[in-house]
């Protein structure tokens, strides 16, 4: 009796385990969702001083939000205390902009790390971010960084 309930108790056991776990494939047909964070990166042309920017904050909307951008060049990322930005709706033609200054924010492991400042938007649509860094040779250079601003973003508030 105690072996055919050993055996029993077994088989259901395997059931179980069998009905709980999941299948690795894609049975449906349908393409996985796609994660706000798998995107591509935001990345301006290389500039005729031989760098470029690329942004580190995808989901931009209308209001005041904390951009994050690096600065790469073909040597290095670039590393400079501070960068100067200025920020303007490319749709508007009136030459006004928004000029702040961004600051390098090391890494805690290695050399590398992230330029970061506030920017106000007040209309959705193409901006542009022009970056101006001196860099280790007392140089100054600078590019150009089209992105879009939107109405809402896509993340919740919090």
């Amino acid at each position: 009796m105690r072996s055919l309930l050993l055996t029993i108790g077994t088989v259901l056991f395997a059931i179980a385990i069998a009905a709980c776990s999941g299948s690795s494939s894609n049975t449906t047909g349908a393409e996985p969702s796609s994660r706000p964070d798998d995107g591509e990166l935001i990345e301006g042309p290389i500039s005729e001083d031989g760098i470029k920017i690329i942004l580190g904050t995808a989901d931009v909307a209308l209001g005041t939000h904390r951009m994050a951008f690096v600065i790469d060049s073909r040597e290095s990322l670039i590393t400079a205390p501070h960068a100067t930005v200025v920020s303007r709706p490319l749709e508007k033609d009136d030459g006004a902009g928004e000029t702040t200054r961004a600051v390098f924010r090391p890494w805690p492991y290695g050399t590398r790390g992230t330029y970061t400042t506030q920017l106000t938007f007040d209309v959705a649509g193409r901006w542009q971010m022009d970056v101006t860094v001196v860099d280790g040779n007392g140089d100054s250079r600078s590019a150009q960084l089209p992105f879009q601003v939107a109405k809402e973003p896509e993340a919740p508030n919090v």
